[in-house]
C-alpha cells in the first residue's frame, strides 16, 4: 500500500483547481509543477505550451521529478496530466527501490515520442477519445503489448480533467477521480472502468 499521491502538473502548472482536485482525494499528497509552485496565468493552452517549451521542457521537467522520487523515502501513487503524464512515463523504466507502486497517466501525448521504454510499475495510461497531431489507435497498439502497462479508453478529450484547458468535462473529471479512489485501495477495480 501507499502512503502518498504525488501529482504533476500539465502545462499550467499549478493551479486552483489542480489544488481543488488533490484536496478531494482522501490521500495525503503533493503537487509537483514545471513552474516551483509559482501560480501562473496564461490566457490559454498555447500561451502555457509556449512558456512551458521556452521557460522549463521536458528534460527540466523530468529531471525535477526524478530528485523528488530520490528523496522520497515513502510509498507513492503517481498522477500525471499531460505533460506531468509523459514524465512520469520517461522515468518509468528507471528503478526508485520499489518507491513507486503505480501511476496514472492522463493524455501523455507526448508518450509517443518513447515507446521503447519499459516500465518497472504499474502504469495506467488514460487515452483521450482522439488526439489532434496523431492517432490514437495507433499509439494504443505501440505499447497494449508492454508488461505492466494498462490502457483505459476514455469518452473524453484531451484535457478533460483541468478545468482550465477548453476540453474540461465534468462527468469524465468526476468518473475517473473516484476511479483513482477507488483503484487506490483495490488496483483489481482496472477492468471496470
Amino acid at each position: 500500500m501507499f502512503n502518498k499521491h504525488i501529482v504533476l502538473s500539465d502545462i499550467f502548472g499549478r493551479t486552483g483547481a489542480l489544488e481543488k482536485f488533490v484536496d478531494a482525494l482522501p490521500f495525503s499528497s503533493i503537487i509537483v509543477d514545471p513552474y516551483n509552485g509559482k501560480k501562473m496565468t496564461f490566457a490559454d493552452e498555447q500561451q502555457a505550451y509556449q512558456y512551458f517549451t521556452e521557460h522549463v521542457g521536458l528534460e527540466a521537467y523530468t529531471e525535477k521529478l526524478h530528485q523528488v522520487l530520490l528523496n522520497t523515502n515513502y510509498n507513492v501513487q503517481l498522477i500525471g496530466f499531460s505533460v506531468g503524464a509523459s514524465i512520469i512515463w520517461r522515468i518509468s523504466d528507471r528503478h526508485y527501490e520499489g518507491i513507486i507502486q503505480n501511476a496514472f497517466l492522463f493524455y501523455g501525448s507526448q508518450i509517443r515520442h518513447s515507446l521503447d521504454i519499459e516500465p518497472t510499475f504499474t502504469v495506467n495510461v488514460i487515452c483521450p477519445i482522439k488526439e489532434r497531431h496523431f492517432d490514437i489507435t495507433a499509439f494504443k497498439l505501440a505499447i497494449t503489448d508492454k508488461n505492466k502497462v494498462n490502457i483505459i479508453q476514455s469518452h473524453y478529450l484531451h484535457g478533460f480533467m483541468n478545468e482550465c484547458s477548453t476540453n474540461f468535462d465534468l462527468e469524465g473529471y468526476r468518473k475517473f477521480k473516484q476511479f483513482i479512489v477507488k483503484y487506490s485501495t483495490d488496483p483489481n477495480i482496472i477492468s471496470g472502468i
